[in-house]
């Protein structure tokens, strides 16, 4: 899992990084440009034409910069969140540490040692960056007015009087430019409110996960108690580390003992928690569920048709990319006794991860790859259960390419 985000932030900053160049065509006086009388500077940002590169929003620029020596600068780019005004906006924030501020969570990109020349500039359009709108997160949801603001700093000023994509005040000169963006996931302060309610509902559909076999037991429940317990931490500025909320535990215990009264009813449904969950949850909440649900699952070592379908109801209903859910499920079917276990079709299909509507040349190059993974893994684990669980992943797999060849 940790590997897959790896992946992912490397994949994310090269892209923002692809987007413009220091090498620019500019413009040495104002007596090149075609126009008779130059245009200052100005941004456009426009939206990424191509959805395969992902959501990304293209800022360019055009025109001179009225600075009356040659000279590098640095473009420190930084956004805000101005749908309620300018008297009320807020600061946009970043998932991943390569694209914020120092000191702050805040959204801050800096292109390093730009040189412009006296009263020069670009006669086209530029590009300079790309924001990437699946990487930020606004206050809220839907579609946001966000300012995209470019400050120019000499190499040798100090940016820290940004702070959280406000004030400026050493920069030599400022441009901004509006523009909307339409967010799916829930915002920073929604996350905030929902927190507990999502908690709540992760308990609820844990609990199911335990029970739906008929049966809750002691692992499984050790492994939703430990996860009570580590949601109910909070970080401590003072000594900088994680500490035990009582209040907050003792809330979330709550929620889990009202959740095993209403199972032992049959007044908790599943796929109501599960819509609910759904319409509030961020990316990350989805992740710990699955994560969470399928520790559950794994706890007695054993998977039945019952937890099979609720695991897959649960992964189709969050929508999550298809790494992450392999990855995840990866991680945990070392623990789940398969070796030496008949097997169905329909088990094996859930098992591999293959769904039947795949072609058979996106099964074949499905399982190549599956092969290779658990082959090498079989080589790592640590204890003989799972080295047997390993091997019969590999043994399934090879019956299957077989089938299809």
């Amino acid at each position: 899992m940790e590997f897959l985000l790896f992946l992912l932030v490397i994949w994310a900053v090269r892209a923002v990084f692809s987007g413009g160049s220091n090498n620019y065509n500019y413009s040495s006086n104002t007596s090149s440009y075609s126009n008779t009388e130059p245009s200052l500077a100005t941004l456009s940002i426009r939206k990424s034409p191509s959805s395969d590169e992902g959501n990304w929003y293209i800022v360019k620029l055009k025109g001179y910069f009225p600075l009356s020596y040659d000279a590098n600068y640095n473009f420190v780019c930084s956004l805000v969140d101005t749908t309620d005004g300018i008297e009320n906006a807020h600061p946009i924030l970043s998932f991943f540490p390569e694209i914020q501020e120092e000191n702050t969570p805040a959204f801050q990109f800096i292109r390093p040692d730009v040189f412009i020349p006296s009263y020069g500039g670009w006669e086209e359009h530029t590009e300079i960056m790309r924001i990437p709108a699946d990487l930020i997160s606004p206050p809220k949801k839907g579609k946001r007015r966000l300012s995209f603001i470019l400050r120019l700093y000499p190499p040798y000023s100090d940016i820290s009087d940004i702070n959280y994509g406000f004030g400026g005040a050493n920069a030599v000169y400022q441009l901004d430019h509006d523009f909307y963006c339409t967010f799916d996931q829930p915002g920073y302060e929604e996350r905030i409110e929902n927190k507990d309610t999502i908690v709540k509902y992760s308990i609820e559909l844990a609990i199911s996960m335990a029970n739906v076999d008929g049966t809750y037991d002691s692992k499984e429940k050790k492994v939703i108690d430990e996860w009570i317990e580590d949601k109910s931490k909070v970080f401590n500025e003072s000594i900088k580390d994680w500490e035990p909320d009582r209040e907050l535990e003792d809330l979330y215990l709550k929620s889990y003992e009202e959740a095993k009264e209403e199972i032992k009813d049959g007044n908790l449904p599943i796929s109501d928690i599960l819509k609910n969950f759904v319409e509030i949850a961020d990316e990350q909440s989805k992740h710990d569920l699955l994560d969470l649900c399928y520790k559950v699952l794994a706890a007695d070592g054993d998977m039945g048709v019952e937890e099979r379908n609720l695991i897959k109801v649960i992964s189709d209903e969050l929508d999550l990319h298809q790494d992450f859910i392999q990855g995840i499920k990866d991680e945990h079917m070392l623990s789940l006794s398969i070796a030496e276990k008949e097997h169905s079709e329909e088990d094996i299909y859930s098992i591999l991860g293959i769904d039947p509507s795949m072609s058979r040349g996106d099964k074949i190059d499905k399982l190549r790859n599956d092969f290779s993974k658990w082959n090498s893994r079989l080589n790592v684990v640590s204890t003989q259960e799972e080295k047997a669980n390993a091997q019969e992943m590999i043994d399934l797999i090879s019956k299957e390419l077989k089938k299809l060849r």
